[in-house]
């Protein structure tokens, strides 16, 4: 009898309950809604401010043309002249790699100017430039490339490999906005500068390829990458009896998108993280010494009215040159945030075990650790999470475990009451008629007459 009393609920009844919450839990994180993903987002932010900013390191350097500069020098045919002779002691300072994230005014149609072929020389002679396209999405033939559509092995592959046509600027998609083909044509590299932002301008993430009539088309910081890195691919030395090389392994360059293809940016700080210089005291007083050594340089604009602003974690209006940056360093340190399937099999194994835990322990608790329970599993769900994010930027995502906590919480505890109150009312008339004849037994005798 004794035994019975502790069982405050049927386990039936709580494991029914919480199956079918699970159930519905399950449906709502396939199903991913809008709503539930911005809600998502905005936990994403969070996260990176409870972390804190992070040192990107010095590699990645940055040239602004802010909006002093472009007022003063334009974007056509003086700017043209004066980004040469940056790019031509950008380059003898000895900079591995520079990126061009610009667009110029003017026609482009018409013939090559002085200063057009000033950039040109420039380019050439630096060897290593890598310059920017974007899609015209008008393009039925134009998408995204999801990873478990293209395999992740082809798109690592493709991302290393010396001879992916997506990265050559002989390869630029139909209709794709350029800054200048006579510029552009004699650039080491292309990528696309697209980058994913929602409707108030927020950005996380970086689609990982575009797949344009068969071909892989790769972002801009990842044809950064590889063109920093393609020295050490071309440097392999292959013995005649050796077998042939089939891959080209860089090693360093790790790449885990998530299903969707999308990499997602782990940011390091505000806009002014990078180091940086000014366009106009690069022209007007030269790059200093050392700036550029050894170092991946970006190029590009700045300013309130540049029209490629985007906001982070950390900042608001940030450059999109600078999301740029980032994704070139979380590319070379293996720093994007994780998102594929093994994250996405944590989440599950989380939400199947918070259910099962709530649905066989709640019933059988005591009254006190039973409402205890639902808390501990929260802050036992943001431990972890925290932990992974911390430590191996895994993102795992919260709002479905802690949901499904909290529903289980309520729905169990709710009917664990309704069960006591039914059970101390079921009980209490069988009660009273028990205290009744035990008083009758214990009252003395009536005298007999």
């Amino acid at each position: 009898m004794a035994k019975k009393e502790k069982i405050y609920l049927s386990g039936k009844h709580g494991l029914f309950l919480s199956l079918t919450v699970l159930l519905i839990m399950l449906v709502v994180y396939f199903s991913a809604p809008d709503v539930f993903e911005a809600i998502e987002l905005r936990l994403l932010d969070w996260r990176f401010r409870l972390r804190g900013p992070r040192d990107p390191g010095s590699l990645v350097k940055l040239i602004l043309a802010d909006t002093a500069d472009r007022h003063h020098y334009g974007m056509d045919i003086v700017f043209r002249d004066k980004l040469a002779g940056v790019l031509e002691q950008v380059c003898a300072d000895g900079a591995r790699v520079v990126g061009l994230d610009l667009y110029f005014s003017g026609d482009v149609s018409r013939a090559p100017n002085e200063a057009t072929r000033h950039l040109i020389r420039a380019v050439d002679q630096c060897g290593n430039v890598v310059m920017g396209f974007n899609w015209s999405y008008g393009s039925s033939s134009s998408r995204l490339a999801r990873a478990e559509a293209i395999g992740r092995r082809r798109l690592l592959d493709a991302a290393r490999s010396s001879r992916e046509p997506g990265f050559t600027p002989d390869m630029i998609p139909e209709k794709a906005q350029v800054a200048d083909p006579a510029v552009v044509r004699h650039a080491t590299a292309i990528g696309y500068f697209t980058i994913m932002s929602d409707a108030e301008r927020r950005a996380h993430k970086v689609p990982a390829a575009q797949v344009f009539q068969r071909s892989l088309f790769f972002p801009f910081s990842l044809a950064v990458v590889r063109a920093y890195l393609r020295p050490k691919g071309l440097g392999l030395s292959h013995e005649p009896n050796q077998a042939p090389i089939s891959e080209l392994d860089l090693g360093r360059l790790e790449l885990r998108p998530d299903p969707q293809g999308y990499l997602w940016l782990s940011f390091y700080g505000a806009a002014n993280v990078f180091p940086y210089l000014r366009f106009g005291d690069a022209v007007e007083n030269g790059v200093p010494a050392d700036f550029a050594r050894g170092s991946i340089v970006l190029i590009g604009v700045s300013g309130d009215d540049s029209g490629d602003l985007f906001d982070t974690p950390f900042s608001a209006g940030a450059p999109g040159i600078v999301l740029h940056a980032t994704a070139v360093a979380n590319a070379l340190s293996s720093g994007f945030l994780v998102r594929d399937l093994p994250v996405r099999a944590i989440e599950i194994t989380i939400l199947v075990l918070c259910a099962l835990l709530m649905g066989l322990l709640i019933p059988r608790l005591p009254p006190l650790p039973a409402i205890v329970l639902g808390p501990v599993l929260i802050a036992g769900v943001l431990l972890f999470s925290g932990t992974l994010f911390q430590r191996s930027g895994i993102w795992v995502q919260l709002l479905c475990p802690l949901l499904e906590i909290i529903l289980l919480h309520l729905s169990l505890m709710s009917v664990r009451m309704k069960f006591a109150e039914r059970s101390a009312f079921l009980t209490a008339p069988s009660s009273e008629a028990n205290r009744s004849r035990s008083a009758n037994e214990e009252s003395p005798s009536s005298p007999r007459g």
